[in-house]
Formats: C-alpha cells, structure tokens, sequence
C-alpha cells in the first residue's frame, strides 16, 4: 500500500478551505481539486460555493480588526478607532440641530442623557450624551443606524488582525454608506 504525502495546514487555511466546500458533498481533497482546476481554467467559474455577499452596508465580522481610516461626509477622522468613530457620529447628530434626547433615541447602543464617566462612558457634551464603549460590530451597527437616519455618507477601511479567530486574518475590508 503507498502512502499519500501528508500536510498539515493552519486553522485559518482549513477555515478557508470549509469556504470553498459544497456541504456534504466535498472533502478537503475535493476542494483542493477544484481550486486548482480554477486556477488552471482562465475565466472558469470560482469553485464551489463561496459565502453570500453581504448587503451593502453589512459588514463581515469585525472582531479582531484595527480601524485603518474613516470618513464621516466626506471628513477624515482625527482619532482612528471604531469607538471614535462612533463619538463622531453622535457629535454630528447634534450639529444637526437636533434636541440632545432626539440625539440621544438615535444612538443604539448603551447611552444616558447628560455626563457620565464611569463603567467605560464617553460624555460628547455638544449632544449631551453619554455613550458607552463598543466593540467593533456594535460600533460599526450604531454609526450605520445614525448614518441612514441622518442620509450622512460614512466610509470605513479596516484590516483584521492576524489571528485566527479573525474572519479574514490578516485581509482588509471596506464598506462606505450613503456615497454621495
């Protein structure tokens, strides 16, 4: 009996190779067949069935990844983090000439109306809203919501981390809202 060659792959490899699988139909060897008759076949359909597209303005999951540059309206951020970001929004709300609660029933996530400091809020007074610290994809949920109620183009770049518990470790992804 011959031995096949063995390989070992990483966690992220194999992840992205259960991308390219048809449900029980393909094995690893199968999917490896395939992308490989890809690669040879010039202009052949990708293999398998790859993960639906996302709808605009929804994101992938964002755990583990580092806001690379943003734009509210057309205006780069200073300070570059999803939370950041998400201060912006609401900062702009308010010059929107809106009532501070007005301001404040837009934003989804934790908030209060007036100062607050402690247990990771940010006080923006020119809203008069407190807002609680975010991960990412509470972030990005909170800042698309006030986008699309306020009609405000947001653009956002980021990269994943290279860890594999990222969805893309190590890629970059984009997504920008309400383009003018």
């Amino acid at each position: 009996m011959i031995m096949a060659p063995q390989i070992n792959i990483s966690a992220t490899t194999f992840a992205r190779l259960q991308h390219c699988a048809e449900p029980l139909v393909d094995d690893i060897e199968s999917v490896i067949n395939k992308l490989i008759d890809a690669y040879k076949t010039p202009g052949a359909p990708s293999p398998a069935s790859s993960p639906p597209k996302p709808p605009p303005g929804a994101p992938p999951d964002l755990t583990w990844t580092k806001l690379m540059s943003a734009e509210i309206a057309g205006k780069p951020l200073a300070k570059v983090d999803w939370n950041a970001l998400l201060l912006a929004m609401v900062e702009l709300a308010a010059t929107k000439a809106m009532p501070g609660d007005e301001v404040a029933e837009l934003v989804i996530v934790n908030r209060v109306v007036g100062p607050k400091t402690n247990n990771g809020y940010r006080y923006v007074p020119s809203a008069n809203v407190s807002v609680q610290g975010q991960d990412a994809n509470s972030c990005w949920k909170a800042v698309a919501h006030i986008a699309n109620k306020l009609n405000v183009s947001v653009k956002v770049f980021w990269k994943w981390y290279d860890n594999e518990k990222a969805a893309k470790p190590g890629e970059t992804g984009k997504l920008s809202l309400n383009d003018e």
